[in-house]
């Protein structure tokens, strides 16, 4: 019997509303998957691609010595810096006048590296210690200080340092003895150091503890064609390769050694020229004015502090030495403070004319110990520089509170000795307040104490042959 059948009046054929609902959802979440993938791509490639809103900006570098920048320019480089929305790229330039940045040893020279150019912060960026060399059957363990050869004319930051880390005192000495190049091919025992060249592949060496020696970024203020954006990128540089950590907290004095290099010998002299000189021969000269900066000169003097009734009376015979046709450099000093500093004097202003000190002699903070010994040699081999340089007279004027001893009495008079040589260069010692006179001090100098406030321009006036 036949199976009735009734029409619904729908296709057999047509699809279920569930597939097609299940279908879009399958595009749409294609669609959502293409579109995560492409967004993540791209956002990984903005990620990696620096952002120079501000364009690309080069980092002018100089080195004092050949080699020095090398390493620290391209490990800065390799890092793609961005500072101030400006990528950086650092280049050397042979003209300190044209860098941010200067890279040197940190030894007395550097002072001559930077000429008419100041200084808003020193960093250590590298270290690196001094050893022993040979290519013989030398024992380098207990080595004779004496059966070395320290290599003064071709690295003598090399040889300061392995020479007072193995000799203290006998240092100068043997740097004196090791002026001539000509020892370094005949040494059984050499003191190198990275840039040797000669121990690589051959020989035996072994570091020298105490030998370390640092090397630090100059980072100057803006001048010339020098920028503000510049400025803040060498500051960068420099924070990047600090190296403070690294270096020992107390590293040898080394002073004395560095006199025995930079400096001429004394001709020994008769005791009547150690004399004092009288007054009146005082007249105006090229002068190096050395400021103590030491906590002690916080002390209340007069309407102020010792530092500020000095610093106001250093400021106008800045001036008056500069209107009378004469330069003017200034240096302050304490003792080493941050980290990494070994030395406590401060180069702060060259030779130039005494406006420039005028106005920077207003701006020195206080702290610290008087190391007035260490600073006096190194500035009286600056000045004696400048007298040989010029043919006349130049003079240290040292404004001091006292001698916290950091060099031992006939160290620090060879030491003078030494570095002034031959070279004509006055030395006119101020003592302010009532702290304890530096014996040695004063007979190496012309000394006037003042501990009348009333009295302390007029003293300087005439110790500047104003």
């Amino acid at each position: 019997m036949p199976v009735a059948r009734h029409r619904s009046g729908k296709n057999n054929f047509a699809v279920s509303g569930n597939v097609i609902i299940a279908g879009m959802v399958v595009l749409a979440l294609i669609a959502a998957t293409v579109w995560w993938f492409s967004f993540r791509g791209t956002t990984a490639e903005q990620a990696q691609t620096p952002e120079c809103i501000q364009g690309e900006l080069i980092l002018p570098v100089a080195e004092a010595s050949p080699g020095l920048d090398e390493g620290l320019i391209n490990q800065w480089n390799a890092t793609e810096p961005i500072v101030r929305d400006h990528c950086v790229t650092a280049e050397r330039v042979s003209s300190v006048d044209d860098a941010a940045v200067l890279i040197t040893h940190d030894n007395p020279e550097a002072d001559s590296q930077l000429g008419e150019r100041t200084v808003s912060s020193v960093v250590p960026v590298d270290v690196w210690t001094g050893q022993l060399w040979t290519n013989g059957e030398a024992e380098l363990d207990d080595v004779d200080p004496a059966a070395v050869t320290y290599p003064v004319s071709t690295d003598p930051d090399t040889a300061v340092a392995v020479a007072v880390a193995l000799a203290g005192d006998q240092a100068p000495a043997l740097l004196a003895r090791d002026r001539d190049p000509g020892l370094r091919d005949q040494a059984e025992i050499l003191a190198v150091g990275p840039s040797a060249g000669i121990h690589k592949g051959m020989g035996t060496t072994r570091d020298v503890e105490g030998a370390e020696v640092v090397i630090l970024a100059h980072v100057l203020n803006p001048a010339g064609g020098i920028t503000e954006e510049q400025a803040r990128a060498a500051a960068e540089f420099a924070r990047f390769h600090d190296v403070s950590e690294q270096i020992p907290a107390e590293l040898p004095d080394r002073t004395a050694a560095w006199a025995a290099v930079t400096g001429d010998p004394a001709p020994e002299a008769p005791e009547e020229e150690t004399t004092a000189p009288e007054p009146e021969a005082i007249m105006p000269a090229d002068t190096l004015l050395l400021l103590d900066t030491s906590a002690g000169t916080a002390t209340d003097f007069g309407g102020g502090s010792i530092y500020s009734e000095t610093a106001n009376s250093l400021r106008q015979i800045a001036l008056d030495l500069g209107g009378d046709g004469r330069q003017v450099a200034l240096w302050n000093y304490s003792s080493p403070i941050n980290p990494g500093v070994t030395q406590g004097w401060r180069r702060n202003i060259g030779f130039s004319e005494g406006d420039r000190a005028a106005e920077a002699v207003l701006r020195f903070g206080t702290g610290g110990v008087p190391q007035t010994r260490s600073a006096l040699v190194a500035a009286v081999a600056t000045a004696a520089d400048k007298s040989r340089e010029t043919g006349e007279t130049t003079r240290v004027l040292l404004v001091t509170t006292g001698t916290e001893q950091d060099m031992d009495d006939a160290a620090f008079t060879d030491a003078l000795n030494q570095t002034r040589g031959d070279a004509d260069v006055r030395i006119e010692t101020v003592h302010v307040g009532g702290g304890g006179v530096d014996g040695v001090l004063a007979e190496q100098s012309t000394l006037t104490h003042i501990t009348d406030p009333a009295q302390l321009d007029a003293g300087l006036r005439a110790a500047a042959g104003l």
